[in-house]
């Protein structure tokens, strides 16, 4: 936690299905940055602040990295304490969206959600808080 008592949280860029990617607004990580925010009292940071404190090579490692001791690096030289991970494909006429809180201190994944919804992108959009809430629940 940092001085103020709050808990530092790192939302990595979404990983969006290559087939589903056009159809994914960009504000998607916005919108879940603000339902991250929104979760708790936590200090969080998104995408322009992790390039501006990792620099654009190490930024690029952080997209090839899905497991929870190569996040707890990244999270550890971002100095944060948990870090989001969201990852969002299209199956048929259904969004599939999973997340992942990753508990940097232990390097371990502290809970992982995953979700159908129907729809489109406005569905998508609007389930975005129920599955960072859903994330959270177990905090």
């Amino acid at each position: 936690p940092t001085s103020d008592g709050a808990i530092k949280i790192a939302v990595v860029p979404t990983q969006i299905d290559q087939a589903s990617a056009a159809d994914v607004p960009e504000l998607f990580d916005d919108y879940l940055l603000s339902a991250v925010q929104n979760a708790g009292d936590f200090q969080v940071i998104g995408q322009a602040d992790i390039a501006a404190m990792l620099g654009f090579e190490r930024q690029k490692d952080l997209l090839g990295c899905d497991d929870a001791a190569c996040m707890a690096d990244i999270g550890g030289a971002l100095g944060v304490d948990l870090l989001v991970q969201v990852q969002v494909a299209r199956v048929e006429e259904d969004w599939v969206v999973t997340a992942k809180l990753i508990n940097i201190r232990e390097a371990r994944v502290d809970s992982r959600t995953s979700d159908f919804i129907g729809g489109g992108v406005k569905a998508l959009l609007q389930n975005v808080p129920g599955v960072v809430a859903a994330l959270f629940a177990s905090r």
